[in-house]
């Protein structure tokens, strides 16, 4: 997310540096995933949505931690499973 904050930092305090170094991270980070296309295949319209997909990756994985470190069980569909040892 910080080439997208980057971005629209740099656009909102008019500094062209800071909005240049936005916009290739986010060009950068649309690359990588068109270029991940082969072990992930995906649209290329979902490209620059890469930044808010990591973050939601990354909080359900945090979360998963967080539960498993405090004993609790997986969630599905509303029901707790008991922790596989």
């Amino acid at each position: 997310m910080l080439p997208v904050a980057a971005a629209v930092s740099g656009v909102r305090s008019r500094d062209a540096g800071l909005t240049a170094i936005g916009v290739g991270g986010v060009g950068a980070l649309m690359t990588l995933q068109r270029l991940a296309n082969w072990a992930v295949p995906t649209p290329a319209r979902y490209a620059p949505t890469l930044p808010v997909g990591m973050l939601v990756l990354s909080g359900a994985a945090a979360r998963g931690s967080l539960e498993r470190m405090r004993g609790i069980g997986p969630r599905w569909r509303g029901r707790r499973y008991p922790l596989a040892r």
